[in-house]
């Protein structure tokens, strides 16, 4: 995971990456109160290609 966060610092704005616990920890949950799930990150990207980005970020390179 941290070589993932590593990867999007480099390609993403820092206002785009947020890993600060307490925020993670209040999207951690939806309204599917059964369904909870642990983030080292989260983005939020404001185009296509940093969507593609993010994406990209996370795909193993052959």
């Amino acid at each position: 995971m941290a070589k993932l966060l590593s990867v999007l610092r480099r390609t993403l704005a820092p206002d785009r990456i947020q890993s600060d616990p307490e925020v993670l920890a209040a999207y951690a949950q939806d309204r599917a109160l059964f369904e909870t799930a642990g983030r080292a990150a989260m983005v939020t990207p404001r185009s296509t290609e940093e969507v593609v980005a993010a994406v990209e970020a996370d795909v193993p390179k052959r």
